[in-house]
């Protein structure tokens, strides 16, 4: 049967990047009820969905970044919004965790690092290292693409420098910035098979 292929592109929204974590969590709970329909033989569509790509920038790229981890393992779905203590990296990421006072805090200017930020980042990182821990325990989830990709997209304010030199033989030396920055990672599931490889008949 035919195996229709999904990529979410998530924009950057600041805080309501929340409810694009909403939006990803109902669409993780309606696949997985709908796979279980299927595997029941209940009346429900019963082509097949790939999800492939996993993309955003800014609260987008975290909610992707989140997302890409959180799927591969059980997590509850949140129904109850004065939950705390959830298995749900999603609501614990962009509701529980994070609060201005956290933001206000003074745990950044210990010790010589450098000044980043206005505001204290200690609790960013916290919550970044929290997000994208390994999971256990492993769920197949037969929608999910066995090389599931993640591109995420930033805005580089100081700039990656480029050489252009060489252009042309006896150029002068001249360098440019490139001020947007993309990264790419790839998830290998069991059975999966790096999208650099070449597969083999």
């Amino acid at each position: 049967m035919r195996r229709f292929r999904i990529g979410v592109n998530m924009a950057g929204a600041v805080s309501a990047g929340a409810y694009t974590a909403g939006v990803l969590d109902f669409l993780t709970e309606a696949l997985d009820a709908w796979y279980a329909a299927k595997s029941n033989g209940e009346a429900v569509p019963m082509h097949e969905v790939s999800l492939e790509v996993l993309s955003g920038a800014s609260a987008g790229g975290m909610c992707a970044a989140i997302s890409a981890a959180m799927i591969q393992g059980t997590f509850q779905h949140i129904h109850d919004t004065s939950l705390t203590g959830t298995s749900n990296t999603f609501y614990e990421s962009w509701v529980n965790r994070i609060d201005i006072t956290k933001l206000l805090e003074t745990g950044d200017l210990q010790g010589d690092s450098p000044v980043f930020s206005l505001l204290d980042c200690t609790i960013i990182d916290e919550i970044a290292d929290f997000a994208i821990a390994p999971v256990e325990p492993l769920q197949d989830r037969a929608y999910i693409s066995k090389t599931l990709t993640l591109f995420l997209t930033l805005t580089n304010v100081t700039g990656i420098p480029y050489s252009l030199n060489d252009v042309s033989e006896g150029s002068l030396e001249e360098t440019t910035l490139y001020h947007a920055d993309r990264l790419r990672f790839e998830t290998i599931l069991p059975g999966g098979k790096r999208s650099d490889e070449t597969a083999k008949p």
